[in-house]
């Protein structure tokens, strides 16, 4: 069975954010967690939606953004 699921990343350093480290950096100083994602914690997230022990979970939308919905 297939699920439709999704990962909203928040400031995230990766090759296409080149040249905009300061704008990222005034983002990431509103979040909890005060500092840019690297692209590789994405990979976990992602990782765990793709696999089976997910497989009950449908339709979310995941956060993956040093917790700024949490303010």
């Amino acid at each position: 069975m297939a699920t439709v699921n999704a990962i909203a990343p928040g400031p995230t350093y990766t090759p296409g954010t080149a040249g905009v480290e300061e704008i990222l950096a005034q983002l990431a100083s509103t979040s909890p967690a005060r500092r840019i994602a690297q692209a590789t914690e994405l990979v976990g997230p992602a990782v765990f939606l793709a696999n089976d022990e997910a497989s009950y979970v449908h339709g979310i939308t995941l956060p993956v953004e040093g917790g700024g919905t949490a303010v």
